[in-house]
């Protein structure tokens, strides 16, 4: 942000994967640079390996906070950088203390309709609805029977269990889903029913996540695929849990199913090491 600033002025603010991110809105990024909108065609649009500056015609954007640009390239990019509905990121955006003291309202909605290109009017609604937000209006609340009930103690764990807990923190990810691979491995009888009912909630790439995984789990084991499971597809190639580029390399030594979700992962992400082992490089256990 200080490199952005020394070459554009004011008004700068993350925008992009990194937009979301800071919002709340979304848990990857695809690409290994920061991406930062700058008011005016900089003199240099890649000042540095890990920065790219891209350019915004709207001078009012001077008069915001980087956490305000940050705001409203986030809602510019919802489509394409949210993992969540956008009622869900509203609540998200209600429970952000730590960004509703910085963001002002007056200021943003002011900004937001001097905007002007493809999606500017999509976006000025949008950002109407998040100033509510911001003016302590509540958002709309979470539709009932949006995801399903909480595991009960000793209840078979099933994909419908898993994106309460996948939401739950930093490392539930992996977590849930390990868990589930742990389980599917130990008990071969239970799998049928382990990936029949789908799983619903408002992470659309955690839905995407899990699909996959038991995707993958299913060709290995010769399971039937789940009529679900094909629906769920992301929009760009990403990593289960990284942050980072899908390179052709890690592409060509993924499981075959993750094509089709373009969710990546290689094979170790779906095994049980107290069934499958562990393997060297050199193919040893």
């Amino acid at each position: 942000m200080d490199i952005a600033r020394a070459i554009a002025g004011e008004g700068c603010g993350l925008t992009g994967h990194q937009a979301g991110k800071v919002a709340g809105w979304l848990t990857h990024t695809v690409r290994p640079v920061a991406e930062v909108a700058v008011v005016g065609e900089p003199s240099v649009r890649r000042p540095h390996p890990g920065l790219v500056l891209r350019p915004r015609a709207n001078d009012s954007r001077r008069g915001l906070s980087a956490l305000e640009v940050t705001y409203l390239e986030a809602v510019m990019n919802f489509d394409v950088c949210a993992e969540l509905a956008w009622p869900e990121a509203l609540r998200v955006t209600a429970q952000r203390v730590d960004h509703l003291e910085h963001l002002r309202a007056d200021a943003l909605r002011e900004v937001a309709a001097a905007e002007r290109g493809a999606g500017a009017v999509a976006m000025r609604a949008r950002m109407r609805e998040l100033c509510a937000v911001l003016d302590g209006i509540a958002p709309p609340p979470a539709p009932t029977g949006a995801s399903a009930p909480p595991r009960r103690r000793g209840e078979p764990l099933t994909a419908a269990h898993l994106p309460a807990p996948m939401s739950a923190g930093q490392g539930s990810r992996i977590a849930a889903l390990s868990s589930f691979v742990n389980r599917w491995a130990l008990h071969p009888a239970r799998r049928p029913a382990m990936c029949a009912p789908p799983p619903s909630g408002p992470n659309r790439l955690d839905l995407v996540r899990i699909a996959a995984t038991v995707h993958a789990l299913c060709d290995r084991d010769g399971v039937g695929v789940p009529e679900w499971v094909w629906a769920h597809t992301w929009h760009e190639d990403v990593r289960i849990y990284d942050v980072g580029e899908v390179s052709a390399g890690f592409r060509n030594s993924a499981v075959g199913a993750c094509a089709h979700h373009r969710v990546w992962f290689r094979e170790d992400h779906i095994m049980c090491i107290r069934v499958h082992g562990m393997w060297s490089p050199a193919g040893q256990r």
